[in-house]
């Protein structure tokens, strides 16, 4: 999200405000305290040539969506941290 200057929204690709930035996030903070993985989806447009990705490729992106994994904390995990 942070790497996001829009996102989509049905059929139309709109600017991130901090407003809508918060709320991704709250709903990013929400989604991992009920136990889920959370991989979040961006993308931008690149030329057919463009043969390779480099990490400076990642600014201005689109974000496009959350994808969710339940992984809820197994009951034995309260043992092992407390040892």
């Amino acid at each position: 999200v942070a790497l996001c200057t829009h996102y989509e929204s049905k059929d139309q690709i709109k600017n991130i405000t901090p407003t809508i930035r918060k709320k991704l996030l709250s709903l990013y903070k929400k989604k991992s305290e009920q136990g889920f993985r959370i991989l979040g989806i961006a993308w931008q447009p690149r030329l057919k040539n463009h043969e390779k990705a480099v990490i400076d490729d990642e600014t201005k992106l689109t974000f496009a969506g959350f994808v969710l994994f339940y992984d809820p904390p197994k009951k034995e995990a309260s043992k092992a941290l407390e040892n």
